[in-house]
């Protein structure tokens, strides 16, 4: 009787000690419940989305985006259900004992009887207090017997645990037989709006700028688990689209997109992967609108100026020729340069008016084609080349026509009638007639005579008379006398630091002369004694002639 509560509505300490560590154990077994549940439940919903997703291959980032947020909701859910819900709910002891009493038969519902009036505010109504004293010494005397294990036992979770690990086995057994492709599931699950895929492909020329009105051929190639087909989708300016269902030849999707006439978009698909979409832009070419080409010839030549309007494939010019080309372009330029054959290339100088030009004087054979691109990198799809080919002013030809190269006899006293014939290809400016005497173990003593040319200076073709007084010359008894000719054309002289001679050309004529008795010796290959002499010596620029 000493164990005796001291109230009548006052539970037995032991019994409510007893009650609270079963009520203890019934959270943790609820809360572990809940975790096996919501790991059934992660699963589940896991593996549904992995398997939808390899079933039909979504590649739409809003559809895997619903998916991936889909799943965690319903998880979010799933533990809130299995639990918070059981750790926001506590159970009353009254609730804990009926449970106490189901589990300990002997108890009859002592347990509960004795919770129900610790519970009651008044014991009056639970009966006479001897009795309720009576029920609670009963109740108290058997808590030895009741254990908290045998109670709540961990039979309710040992079915979803078998399920757990049925579903992780199912899952490793995937993952051995193809780790690859459930990694990608499930990073693509993870990862909703990222590129993961098990066929990487990557489009050529990806994003470009393409000339109007030429062909273009699109290709992809594929990495990873390369796809036996795959599609190009094309979204044109206009708006019009269309999926084209190509085949495969060695991890290779190739496409020809005919004459691009305006832009469009462009992706491939293949397996489970896709490109981004990829732009391309169509553009005109520059175009050459208009030429200009010039040669101007030096001006003693008096050719005259060539003027055209189209850049001619081959063409003459004197050497010293002024060349100058311009070309007008329909569109703004990034890079413009004329390129020559055998040299860098040049660049033009753009004037006010839009013309691109380019000047030099012609020393040499000249290739040359002009060379544009505008601000996309793309070029004249036609470049025209010319060539001019550069011929030297040639140097005058003139010769001794009387007397001719045979050996004639002279009296000493007569006077030599000699006729002169000069040609150039633009003109002869002067004339020169050299006499030459050779002395036999003396230097050659030369007299040059100017031959008057009057109104013909600066003709093409001249024919001048001279005679040639050999009496005035002082000629010594036992001379070698020869008749030289020489000319120069009317090329303009350089300037003093670049002067050049003038072209000359010299033309031996002679009157060798034999010595015979009572006479003037007469033209002979070798000289003789009392012989006049032949011509035989070159000419030199820039002699002065001498009183004859």
């Amino acid at each position: 009787m000493d164990a005796a509560p001291t109230h009548l509505n006052a539970m037995p300490e032991s019994v409510q000690s007893k009650l609270a560590a079963v009520r203890r154990r019934e959270r943790g077994i609820s809360i572990f419940s809940g975790l096996i549940k919501a790991g059934i439940g992660l699963l589940v919903l896991v593996v549904l989305a992995m398997m939808v997703d390899a079933r039909f291959i979504i590649f739409s980032p809003a559809v895997r985006w619903a998916i991936a947020i889909g799943t965690l909701v319903l998880v979010l859910a799933g533990c809130c259900f299995w639990l918070i819900r059981p750790l926001l709910q506590r159970r009353q002891l009254e609730a804990v004992a009926r449970t106490v009493d189901s589990a300990v038969p002997q108890l009859e519902e002592r347990w509960s009887t004795v919770a129900s009036i610790g519970s009651r505010a008044d014991a009056l109504g639970a009966g006479s207090p001897s009795l309720v004293r009576q029920v609670m010494m009963e109740a108290e005397g058997y808590v030895p017997q009741v254990e908290a294990k045998q109670v709540v036992s961990r039979q309710s979770v040992r079915l979803p645990g078998i399920i757990l690990g049925v579903m992780l086995g199912v899952l490793a057994l995937w993952f051995a037989m193809d780790s690859e492709r459930v990694g990608v599931l499930l990073r693509r699950l993870l990862f909703p709006g990222a590129q993961i895929s098990l066929t990487q492909i990557s489009a050529s020329p990806g994003d470009a700028v393409v000339p109007r009105g030429e062909p273009l051929t699109l290709s992809a190639t594929m990495g990873g688990r390369a796809a036996s087909d795959g599609q190009l989708m094309i979204r044109s300016e206009s708006g019009a689209a269309r999926t084209v269902e190509l085949k495969a030849i060695e991890g290779l999707l190739s496409y020809d997109a005919g004459t691009m006439r305006e832009a469009m978009e462009y992706r491939f698909r293949a397996g489970d992967g896709q490109t981004r979409w990829h732009q391309i832009t169509v553009v005109d070419r520059p175009k050459i609108t208009a030429v200009k080409f010039q040669l101007t010839p030096p001006e003693y030549t008096k050719l005259p100026l060539v003027e055209e309007t189209a850049l001619p494939r081959t063409t003459r010019a004197i050497r010293g020729t002024v060349l100058r080309v311009g070309f007008q372009i329909d569109q703004p330029l990034q890079f413009a340069q004329l390129q020559i054959e055998g040299s860098p290339p040049r660049e033009f100088t753009a004037t006010a008016d839009g013309w691109n030009s380019f000047e030099t004087t012609l020393e040499e054979r000249t290739t040359f084609s002009p060379y544009f691109e505008n601000e996309h990198r793309l070029a004249c799809k036609s470049r025209p080349t010319c060539t001019v080919i550069v011929y030297d002013d040639l140097a005058p030809n003139v010769e001794i026509m009387r007397p001719s190269g045979s050996p004639v006899s002279v009296q000493g006293d007569d006077p030599i009638n000699v006729e002169i014939r000069g040609e150039d290809d633009f003109g002869i400016e002067k004339i020169e007639l050299v006499v030459t005497e050779q002395i036999p173990g003396e230097e050659p003593r030369e007299t040059v005579i100017d031959v008057p040319l009057g109104d013909q200076a600066g003709e093409t073709t001249i024919e001048k008379s001279v005679l040639v007084d050999l009496d005035r010359l002082d000629l010594h008894e036992d001379s070698l006398v020869s008749l030289s000719v020489r000319a120069t054309d009317n090329r303009e002289i350089p300037e003093p630091s670049e002067q050049v001679p003038p072209p000359v050309t010299e033309q031996q004529g002679g009157i060798p002369e034999q010595p015979q008795p009572d006479q003037q010796p007469q033209a002979s290959e070798q000289p003789q004694p009392d012989q006049q002499p032949q011509a035989s010596e070159q000419p030199q620029p820039g002699q002065q002639p001498q009183p004859g």
